[in-house]
């Protein structure tokens, strides 16, 4: 890592790469692409939270939650730090989300670079962190819940939706500013009630987005696509009808008041 203090908007970069394309950062072996995260510049006070940092992302992109715990108790401006990165959208090995998101054109992808901007909370909702994590993560900074990801407009609850979290940690998500979180629509005009009928969640949770804002059923994204347009999962046995959110929204008494 390398820090010029004579540069006031510096941040600590990953920039020495070993052959094999992986770099070493807080005793955890990374890949280039894993390496490419950074801490905002206007947070960045020293290498040793650098390293916090850069770790924390790799141990929860691992899933080792235990081990992100373990970083948050020891460090709790973590929660509060930003983490920037970038991926080859082309690569098979990019797991990072968002392929719908920033893009160009439907015929050029293969070249795209995708970039994002973070704090651990939208980590811990793409990868399923369990509720003790997100409760940590909450307790330390919950206003992360507001906090959008600028290169694709996503709050944390769009992309726990999208990756189908559990209606629990839905409800922890939604229990801080939870109306505006519902009402918040990314860069695709979705809302997380899109993402929660496009990804099946179970029925609980379509229920409590529709609770919060029932007019989000009749939102249409940028593609004049509304949630009703997404069936949920037909192998979901916990649905009334098995068809959309339309058919609660239809007996919601608070559908016409809001």
């Amino acid at each position: 890592e390398e820090v010029d203090d004579d540069d006031d908007d510096s941040s600590y970069t990953t920039n020495s790469y070993s052959q094999t394309g992986s770099s070493v950062i807080g005793g955890s072996q990374l890949t280039n692409e894993e390496g490419s995260v950074f801490r905002s510049p206007s947070e960045a006070t020293s290498p040793h939270m650098y390293k916090n940092v850069a770790t924390l992302y790799h141990l929860m992109k691992k899933q080792e939650w235990d081990q992100v715990n373990d970083v948050l108790e020891m460090d709790d401006r973590a929660a509060s730090t930003w983490y920037y990165g970038t991926g080859d959208r082309g690569k098979e090995s990019y797991e990072d989300d968002d392929s719908d998101y920033n893009r160009s054109s439907d015929d050029d992808q293969t070249q795209e670079l995708t970039m994002w901007k973070r704090l651990p909370l939208h980590n811990a909702c793409r990868w399923g962190a369990p509720l003790s994590v997100v409760g940590l993560l909450l307790d330390q900074f919950s206003d992360a819940t507001l906090c959008v990801d600028p290169y694709s407009g996503t709050l944390p609850v769009h992309l726990a939706c999208r990756y189908n979290a559990s209606y629990y940690l839905t409800l922890d998500l939604l229990h801080y500013n939870g109306r505006i979180a519902a009402q918040q629509a990314d860069n695709m005009g979705r809302l997380a009630l899109h993402w929660a009928c496009l990804a099946g969640n179970d029925a609980a949770s379509i229920e409590l987005l529709l609770q919060i804002h029932p007019a989000g059923i009749l939102h249409k994204d940028h593609a004049r696509v509304a949630p009703t347009n997404h069936h949920l999962d037909d192998d979901d046995d916990s649905l009334h009808a098995q068809h959309t959110p339309m058919d609660y929204a239809l007996t919601n008494p608070t559908l016409a008041s809001d």
